[in-house]
């Protein structure tokens, strides 16, 4: 019953999330979108990510809660690493604008930078740790495929919305659809 109830929760929090994705999608293109509504689609796609995660492992009750806990706690984890090296970046970049720069602060930088995006990948195995102990080698195996995956997917669909439309000269480039061959009067076709 409490397996039902999830399934049934996470199925109207997806509906919800695919409508308020659609919806923000429509204000970004007409130029509304913002650090408010980007915040609001990363959001919507780890819920979406999670979701779907939820339904390619196939967890019982008890995996169910262990699993959300552990991912929640992960992503959490990683998303303030994430926003503490964008962070350093951002004075890094700044710092790089000035005239009168210092190698040393730029490699002190740098190497800050490099500890965290470490401190990164030590949370990543720290959460495979965890998940080893709650999910099965199966589960754990479709686990990994389905994180490339979308990953892989995702960057797929950034470089789709970033592509640029190919000039005029191009369309004239294309092969000529064949053209019925003209009749010529009193000749026999």
């Amino acid at each position: 019953m409490k397996r039902i109830l999830t399934i049934t929760i996470l199925s109207s929090l997806m509906i919800l999330m695919l409508g308020i994705t659609a919806t923000a999608q429509g204000h970004f293109k007409r130029g509304f979108g913002g650090p408010d509504k980007m915040g609001m689609h990363k959001k919507n796609l780890e819920n979406l990510r999670l979701l779907k995660l939820l339904e390619v492992l196939d967890l019982d009750e008890d995996q169910n809660d262990l699993f959300i806990s552990a991912f929640s706690k992960f992503r959490k984890n990683s998303k303030e690493i994430r926003e503490k090296v964008e962070g350093e970046i951002n004075i890094l970049a700044e710092y790089l604008k000035q005239e009168n720069i210092s190698d040393n602060v730029i490699l002190e930088k740098v190497d800050l930078i490099i500890s965290m995006k470490e401190e990164f990948e030590q949370e990543r195995k720290q959460f495979f740790e965890r998940v080893k102990d709650i999910l099965t080698p199966e589960q754990l195996g479709r686990m990994m495929v389905f994180q490339e995956r979308f990953e892989r997917e995702l960057l797929e669909q950034v470089r789709g919305f970033r592509a640029p439309k190919p000039p005029d000269g191009f369309k004239s480039m294309s092969v000529p659809s064949p053209q019925p061959e003209p009749e010529f009067p009193g000749i026999d076709n």
